[in-house]
């Protein structure tokens, strides 16, 4: 059986920014939204398309993929699932973010109200591309013209996600 989480929603005058909270505690599993989209906000509508094409892209990974829920001590600071050559992780908490060197792909979502994620790249690795998407999917503008980094602090807002190409 599917993995899945009670129907979600969110009050209709809610920040975009604060409803998407609902999409990174569920990312995991199977979404059940329960929202009139009819009566949700343009920018309601366009963060619903944008995480459940982004889940749908990455169902496999997420439902089938290794699943890595980090520091269970600590509340679960981190939650991971890979598949072949692809990390997914959310991180929950201010902490550093360590990528193994056995990914090409890595999506890392801010699913905390702080800004700032800090990324730990192996030393033997380059990242060769690096887009950021705000929580309905749109570009959101980086200047980093030095990839051969090994940590990195990016200011990326809440349930933003970084994606990362290294070789």
């Amino acid at each position: 059986a599917a993995v899945h989480f009670d129907m979600f929603t969110w009050h209709k005058d809610e920040k975009v920014e604060i409803a998407t909270l609902q999409f990174k505690s569920i990312l995991f599993s199977v979404p059940q939204l329960s929202v009139r989209l009819e009566e949700a906000s343009d920018a309601h509508r366009k963060m619903i398309e944008f995480y459940t094409q982004y889940w749908l892209s990455n169902r496999s990974i997420l439902l089938d993929g290794r699943f890595s829920p980090m520091k269970p001590l600590s509340n679960y600071l981190e939650i991971r699932a890979s598949l072949e050559d692809k990390l997914v992780t959310v991180v929950y908490n201010d902490i550093i973010c360590h990528l193994d060197s056995d990914f090409t792909t890595v999506d890392v979502v801010n699913g905390k109200m702080s800004e700032d994620l800090i990324l730990s790249i192996p030393a033997k690795n380059t990242v060769s591309k690096i887009k950021i998407l705000d929580c309905m999917g749109q570009d959101v503008p980086i200047d980093i013209t030095d990839k051969s980094f090994q940590i990195i602090k990016l200011s990326v807002p809440a349930n933003d996600m970084i994606q990362l190409s290294i070789s």
